[in-house]
Protein backbone atom coordinates (compact mmCIF):
# COMPACT_ATOMS: atom_id res chain seq x y z
CA UNK A 1 0.00 0.00 0.00
CA UNK A 2 2.85 2.44 1.01
CA UNK A 3 4.57 1.72 -2.55
CA UNK A 4 0.94 2.21 -4.70
CA UNK A 5 0.86 5.65 -2.59
CA UNK A 6 4.24 6.97 -3.65
CA UNK A 7 3.65 6.12 -6.97
CA UNK A 8 0.50 7.80 -6.73
CA UNK A 9 2.13 10.92 -5.01
CA UNK A 10 4.97 10.72 -7.65
CA UNK A 11 2.58 10.78 -10.68
CA UNK A 12 0.44 13.44 -9.51
CA UNK A 13 4.11 15.53 -9.06
CA UNK A 14 5.69 14.76 -12.28
CA UNK A 15 1.76 15.63 -14.00
CA UNK A 16 1.79 18.38 -12.27
CA UNK A 17 5.42 19.59 -12.83
CA UNK A 18 4.46 19.03 -16.90
CA UNK A 19 1.52 20.96 -17.00
CA UNK A 20 3.03 23.86 -15.14
CA UNK A 21 5.93 23.68 -18.05
CA UNK A 22 3.47 23.49 -20.64
CA UNK A 23 1.37 26.53 -19.45
CA UNK A 24 4.54 28.56 -19.19
CA UNK A 25 5.42 27.27 -22.97
CA UNK A 26 1.95 28.31 -24.02
CA UNK A 27 2.29 31.76 -22.02
CA UNK A 28 5.89 32.15 -23.52
CA UNK A 29 3.92 31.87 -27.33
CA UNK A 30 1.34 33.74 -26.36
CA UNK A 31 3.51 37.00 -25.57
CA UNK A 32 5.71 36.62 -28.59
CA UNK A 33 2.69 36.13 -30.75
CA UNK A 34 1.45 39.54 -29.06
CA UNK A 35 4.55 41.19 -29.86
CA UNK A 36 5.57 39.80 -33.28
CA UNK A 37 2.11 40.65 -34.45
CA UNK A 38 2.18 43.90 -33.33
CA UNK A 39 5.50 44.49 -34.67
CA UNK A 40 4.11 42.95 -38.24
CA UNK A 41 1.72 45.57 -38.28
CA UNK A 42 3.95 48.36 -37.65
CA UNK A 43 6.38 46.93 -40.29
CA UNK A 44 3.41 47.10 -42.78
CA UNK A 45 2.68 50.86 -41.94
CA UNK A 46 5.97 51.62 -41.79
CA UNK A 47 6.17 50.51 -45.37
CA UNK A 48 3.83 52.70 -46.51
CA UNK A 49 4.92 55.87 -45.14
CA UNK A 50 8.28 54.84 -46.45
CA UNK A 51 6.78 54.58 -49.99
CA UNK A 52 4.83 58.32 -49.09
CA UNK A 53 7.82 59.83 -47.83
CA UNK A 54 9.88 58.77 -50.59
CA UNK A 55 7.43 59.82 -52.88
CA UNK A 56 7.96 56.49 -55.46
CA UNK A 57 7.25 56.89 -58.90
CA UNK A 58 3.67 55.04 -59.50
CA UNK A 59 4.19 51.90 -61.28
CA UNK A 60 8.08 51.76 -60.64
CA UNK A 61 9.93 48.44 -59.65
CA UNK A 62 10.47 49.70 -55.90
CA UNK A 63 6.85 51.28 -55.55
CA UNK A 64 5.15 47.81 -56.89
CA UNK A 65 7.37 45.84 -54.77
CA UNK A 66 6.63 47.87 -51.72
CA UNK A 67 2.97 47.69 -52.38
CA UNK A 68 1.99 43.98 -52.60
CA UNK A 69 4.50 43.23 -49.74
CA UNK A 70 2.51 45.64 -47.77
CA UNK A 71 -0.91 44.30 -49.07
CA UNK A 72 0.73 40.57 -48.08
CA UNK A 73 2.19 41.61 -44.76
CA UNK A 74 -0.94 43.10 -43.85
CA UNK A 75 -3.34 39.82 -44.63
CA UNK A 76 -0.66 37.68 -43.57
CA UNK A 77 -1.04 39.72 -39.98
CA UNK A 78 -4.76 38.99 -40.20
CA UNK A 79 -4.58 35.36 -41.16
CA UNK A 80 -1.80 34.42 -37.95
CA UNK A 81 -4.12 36.67 -35.53
CA UNK A 82 -7.08 34.74 -36.34
CA UNK A 83 -5.02 31.20 -36.01
CA UNK A 84 -3.32 32.38 -32.82
CA UNK A 85 -6.82 33.69 -31.64
CA UNK A 86 -8.38 30.10 -32.31
CA UNK A 87 -5.85 28.61 -30.79
CA UNK A 88 -6.43 30.58 -27.27
CA UNK A 89 -2.89 30.06 -25.89
CA UNK A 90 -3.50 32.06 -23.04
CA UNK A 91 -6.66 30.07 -21.72
CA UNK A 92 -5.10 26.51 -21.97
CA UNK A 93 -2.29 28.13 -20.47
CA UNK A 94 -4.42 29.74 -17.13
CA UNK A 95 -6.36 26.08 -17.34
CA UNK A 96 -3.06 24.07 -17.11
CA UNK A 97 -2.23 26.30 -14.48
CA UNK A 98 -4.81 25.93 -12.36
CA UNK A 99 -4.79 22.15 -13.27
CA UNK A 100 -0.99 21.85 -11.64
CA UNK A 101 -1.93 23.86 -8.90
CA UNK A 102 -4.40 21.41 -7.96
CA UNK A 103 -2.45 18.45 -8.67
CA UNK A 104 0.32 20.22 -6.16
CA UNK A 105 -1.98 20.27 -3.42
CA UNK A 106 -2.93 16.83 -4.03
CA UNK A 107 0.89 15.08 -3.67
CA UNK A 108 0.90 17.73 -0.79
CA UNK A 109 -1.89 15.65 0.84
CA UNK A 110 -0.62 12.18 -0.78
CA UNK A 111 2.20 13.16 1.53
CA UNK A 112 0.44 13.06 4.38
CA UNK A 113 -0.97 10.22 3.72
CA UNK A 114 3.05 8.86 3.26
CA UNK A 115 4.15 10.07 6.55
CA UNK A 116 1.24 8.03 8.23
CA UNK A 117 1.93 5.31 6.61
CA UNK A 118 5.25 4.93 7.35
CA UNK A 119 4.48 5.92 10.90
CA UNK A 120 1.92 2.65 10.95
CA UNK A 121 -1.26 4.00 10.45
CA UNK A 122 -3.13 1.73 7.75
CA UNK A 123 -4.76 2.77 4.97
CA UNK A 124 -7.43 0.52 3.34
CA UNK A 125 -7.69 -0.64 -0.18
CA UNK A 126 -11.08 1.37 -0.69
CA UNK A 127 -8.65 4.62 0.48
CA UNK A 128 -6.46 4.14 -2.16
CA UNK A 129 -9.32 3.32 -4.43
CA UNK A 130 -10.55 7.33 -3.75
CA UNK A 131 -7.04 8.59 -3.68
CA UNK A 132 -6.76 7.07 -7.67
CA UNK A 133 -9.62 8.49 -8.59
CA UNK A 134 -9.46 11.81 -7.17
CA UNK A 135 -6.46 12.12 -9.03
CA UNK A 136 -8.13 11.02 -12.35
CA UNK A 137 -11.06 13.47 -11.86
CA UNK A 138 -8.36 16.44 -11.23
CA UNK A 139 -6.43 15.60 -14.35
CA UNK A 140 -9.89 15.50 -16.13
CA UNK A 141 -11.49 18.70 -14.60
CA UNK A 142 -8.79 20.85 -17.09
CA UNK A 143 -9.62 19.95 -20.97
CA UNK A 144 -6.06 20.61 -22.24
CA UNK A 145 -2.88 18.13 -22.19
CA UNK A 146 0.72 18.86 -22.02
CA UNK A 147 3.06 17.87 -25.00
CA UNK A 148 5.37 14.59 -24.16
CA UNK A 149 8.17 17.60 -24.29
CA UNK A 150 6.68 19.25 -21.26
CA UNK A 151 6.99 15.72 -19.19
CA UNK A 152 10.58 15.48 -20.59
CA UNK A 153 11.74 18.97 -19.15
CA UNK A 154 9.89 17.85 -15.81
CA UNK A 155 11.93 14.45 -15.19
CA UNK A 156 15.10 16.13 -17.03
CA UNK A 157 15.23 19.05 -14.64
CA UNK A 158 14.44 16.45 -11.71
CA UNK A 159 16.62 14.14 -13.51
CA UNK A 160 18.45 13.01 -9.82
CA UNK A 161 15.44 12.61 -7.88
CA UNK A 162 15.28 9.47 -6.70
CA UNK A 163 11.56 8.64 -8.02
CA UNK A 164 13.29 9.02 -11.75
CA UNK A 165 16.88 6.71 -11.34
CA UNK A 166 16.80 3.82 -13.14
CA UNK A 167 17.02 0.31 -12.21
CA UNK A 168 20.38 0.35 -12.08
CA UNK A 169 20.92 3.73 -10.43
CA UNK A 170 21.40 6.03 -13.08
CA UNK A 171 20.00 9.08 -13.89
CA UNK A 172 17.58 9.17 -16.96
CA UNK A 173 18.99 12.14 -18.80
CA UNK A 174 22.20 14.07 -18.54
CA UNK A 175 23.07 17.11 -18.18
CA UNK A 176 23.74 18.13 -21.50
CA UNK A 177 20.19 16.77 -22.51
CA UNK A 178 18.60 19.01 -19.73
CA UNK A 179 19.93 21.65 -21.26
CA UNK A 180 18.67 20.74 -24.93
CA UNK A 181 15.55 19.58 -23.34
CA UNK A 182 15.00 23.41 -22.26
CA UNK A 183 16.26 24.80 -25.37
CA UNK A 184 13.44 22.77 -27.09
CA UNK A 185 11.14 23.93 -24.71
CA UNK A 186 12.06 27.70 -25.27
CA UNK A 187 12.06 27.53 -29.02
CA UNK A 188 9.37 25.04 -29.97
CA UNK A 189 6.76 27.43 -29.25
CA UNK A 190 8.32 30.44 -30.71
CA UNK A 191 10.43 29.18 -33.63
CA UNK A 192 8.13 29.58 -36.25
CA UNK A 193 7.35 33.65 -35.13
CA UNK A 194 11.15 33.95 -35.30
CA UNK A 195 11.02 32.62 -38.87
CA UNK A 196 8.46 34.65 -40.24
CA UNK A 197 10.57 37.74 -38.87
CA UNK A 198 13.79 35.75 -40.65
CA UNK A 199 11.41 36.01 -44.12
CA UNK A 200 9.96 39.69 -43.62
CA UNK A 201 13.04 41.02 -43.01
CA UNK A 202 14.76 38.93 -46.04
CA UNK A 203 11.89 40.12 -48.41
CA UNK A 204 12.59 43.80 -47.51
CA UNK A 205 16.06 43.52 -48.01
CA UNK A 206 15.65 42.52 -51.47
CA UNK A 207 13.19 45.36 -51.99
CA UNK A 208 14.77 46.69 -55.46
CA UNK A 209 15.31 50.75 -53.39
CA UNK A 210 17.23 51.55 -56.53
CA UNK A 211 14.33 51.24 -58.88
CA UNK A 212 11.95 53.44 -56.63
CA UNK A 213 12.28 56.37 -59.69
CA UNK A 214 12.24 55.64 -63.61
Amino acid sequence: MLAFIEKLKTDAWRTAGARYNAARRLKRRDLFATISLSMFSAVGVGLAVVQRIYNFQSGSPADNYVTALSVCLSVFVLVISLIEWGAGNSVKADRLHQNAEELNAFQRELGLVVLNLKAKTSVTTTDAAIYLNRYDEIKARCSFNHELLDDRLFVAMHRDSPEFKRPNGEAPYNWLEERWLIFRGVFSSIWHFLSFWLVIALLIWLTPWSQAAK
